[in-house]
């Protein structure tokens, strides 16, 4: 199991996303938690362990607000700093403004993080995002297997 916060604000780009994240045998919907603003995913990662976080470029502060990157990269930045945040494995972000990557990929890249080009008629960015679900899984479970095989004396 990988557990999965979704951050996204457009209702078919999200439902794309999820069927794209369910394609993996080992995720079920009860895995993925979706939100729709910055301040939603800043609570929902102060109160729970998610082990990735996938996120539009372009996201809202609060539900209703116009979406916009500095909000994902404020967000980024916490998530890297502030220790009230409890800190996901990985991290992927997408947009569909593939001009928007150069200026924000350093953002992403500069702690090991992804940002993904997305246009629902390829599949580059959906078999990047398997992997990366996949990268995580393997991270968990063997991590929760060494722990397990740890000899205690």
């Amino acid at each position: 199991m990988v557990k999965i916060l979704l951050l996204e604000d457009t209702a078919t780009k999200l439902n794309i996303l999820k069927n794209a994240i369910l394609e993996n045998n080992y995720i079920q919907n009860s895995d993925i938690k979706t939100v729709v603003c910055a301040n939603d995913a800043r609570l929902e990662l102060q109160d729970n362990q998610y082990d990735l976080f996938i996120t539009d470029l372009l996201v809202p502060l609060n539900f209703g607000d116009k979406p916009n990157a500095e909000e994902s990269i404020i967000l980024l930045n916490e998530i890297n700093n502030d220790d009230q945040i409890l800190k996901p494995l990985s991290i992927v972000g997408l947009t569909a403004y593939k001009d928007e990557i150069n200026n924000y990929d350093k953002y992403f890249t500069q702690d090991g993080w992804h940002l993904l080009p997305f246009d629902e008629k390829e599949i580059n960015w959906k078999e990047k995002l398997k992997q990366r679900i996949d990268y995580t899984y393997k991270l968990k479970n063997k991590s929760i297997q060494e722990i397990q095989d740890y000899n205690y004396d």
